[in-house]
């Protein structure tokens, strides 16, 4: 990774390495996160590999890197599940940027945790403001604490960020290839693939 091997040479070695890697890998692997032709690879291959050392390596480059690359580095902290960028990603959440605000909210929600929370619920771009509350949702829902998890659907629910609404099809034909389902069966289909963490809101 560190010679004058051709790129192709190196995607390879990167894929052998999310297999098969540890932390005595990582600062070859973090040397290639700032360079916008390596990066990917890099941290494809560090995302994959287990221990801080991924984590902290990924995080340095993230203040580091071009605009693009820090989209990937912050999609693989999110993968990660990295609670030491919580803080980075809550600054990100500020940006210019759409796509880097919308990375840094749907991050916090796969890393989730009291501190992620408190970060979606503060100053977010316009832009995304619907990540964030989809977020926050996908924070209420491994909560694992009712009623922190009802907090938070709480806050949601009175968020412009979550449109709700009801849709009426009467008297609508359709042909019998599509349908999805045995008719008369749609509320049964419905509620087997209901969440019913959901129900907490109510509490």
């Amino acid at each position: 990774l560190v010679s004058d091997a051709t790129r192709d040479a190196k995607i390879f070695a990167c894929r052998q390495l999310a297999l098969c890697g540890g932390a005595e890998n990582v600062p070859a692997l973090a040397a290639l996160l700032t360079n916008i032709d390596t990066s990917n690879m890099a941290r494809i291959a560090l995302e994959r590999i287990p221990g801080s050392e991924a984590d902290a390596a990924l995080l340095d480059a993230l203040g580091k890197a071009d605009a693009k690359s820090k989209i990937g580095i912050v999609n693989s902290l999110g993968a990660r599940k990295a609670a030491s960028a919580v803080p980075a990603f809550g600054a990100l959440l500020k940006s210019s940027d759409p796509l880097l605000a919308e990375s840094a909210a749907a991050a916090l929600g796969h890393i989730g945790g009291p501190d992620a929370v408190k970060a979606l619920q503060g100053r977010v771009a316009r832009s995304a403001r619907d990540t964030a509350a989809n977020a926050l949702l996908e924070c209420a829902e491994h909560a694992g604490d009712a009623k922190a998890a009802a907090k938070i659907y709480r806050s949601v629910g009175g968020s412009k960020a979550v449109g709700r609404g009801s849709v009426f099809f009467d008297n609508v034909r359709i042909d019998a290839k599509d349908l999805v389902g045995p008719e008369g069966g749609g509320f049964k289909q419905v509620m087997q693939g209901f969440d019913y963490s959901r129900a907490l809101i109510g509490l």
